[in-house]
């Protein structure tokens, strides 16, 4: 399967850091800091894009950085995945 690259909104708050993708509906989640919530968004990331292929669902392309709106206080970062280890299962 190819390597995936998507834009991840981090938007922290007192007690949790939320990630969104803004190319994918449905697709976020949260950690309780920055690590955590990085390996939330990849096993998020790569479970939704896996449930896309599984499904015969077209994949939406990735808008670049420059057209993503981060919101005041949130960061951005590009996460990368693949979805082999999923299909072995």
């Amino acid at each position: 399967m190819p390597l995936y690259e998507f834009y991840a909104i981090l938007s922290p708050n007192q007690e949790k850091i939320f990630v969104s993708f803004p190319d994918l509906v449905g697709c976020f989640t949260y950690g309780k800091d920055l690590l955590d919530a990085l390996d939330g968004a990849e096993d998020t990331l790569r479970c939704h894009l896996f449930k896309l292929e599984k499904n015969g669902e077209r994949i939406p392309y990735a808008c670049p950085a420059n057209a993503v709106i981060i919101p005041n206080g949130a960061s951005l970062m590009n996460i990368q995945v693949n979805t082999d280890g999923l299909h072995r299962k």
